[in-house]
């Protein structure tokens, strides 16, 4: 019994990194995070956000939470696969956001399908599923991690060639 309910609490941790881990992972941040009043709030944290509410209407929506089912290792859930079609459909329009990452995104979404349709032929178990896509949303993560500070670092550059300028301007 302890053993089944670890089971489930760690499956239903690895399936919400599928769902909202891709929101949590861009640019190192959290979707959590907030801009201080007035502040203008960073691209990457709104869309984020975006995402991370997509993924909630979804649940609400489709009536399957992937946090609270529990179904044998061989089993598709009731209503999870309109549930994963439409978190697919949020994490295809997440991946615009980031044309560079976009063929990680796609691949995470058809090794998914993929992974899915074998689970309903008895070829792979959810557990299995949930490994890889962990493996992938690791991947991702990296990926994602690398893509800001090249990001952060070209910001720099550009903000030390600014006030270069400047600096420039005032020997005339």
């Amino acid at each position: 019994m302890i053993y089944r309910e670890s089971r489930i609490r760690r499956t239903a941790v690895i399936r919400q990194k599928l769902a909202i881990g891709l929101a949590l992972l861009t640019f190192g941040g959290c979707a959590n995070q907030t801009a201080p009043t007035g502040a203008k709030q960073p691209k990457a944290v709104s869309i984020r956000s975006v995402l991370t509410e997509q993924i909630r209407t979804c649940t609400k929506t489709i009536g399957y939470n992937p946090d609270t089912v529990s179904v044998d290792e061989n089993k598709i859930a009731p209503n999870e696969l309109k549930w994963r079609q439409c978190a697919y459909d949020a994490v295809r329009s997440y991946a615009q956001s980031n044309p560079k990452l976009r063929q990680m995104y796609e691949s995470l979404v058809a090794e998914d399908i993929a992974m899915t349709t074998a689970i309903q032929q008895g070829n792979l178990t959810r557990t299995e599923r949930s490994q890889r896509i962990e493996a992938l949303l690791d991947q991702i993560s990296a990926a994602e991690l690398r893509e800001s500070a090249g990001h952060d670092k070209h910001e720099r550059d550009v903000e030390f060639t600014r006030r270069m300028v400047q600096d420039l301007r005032g020997m005339r």
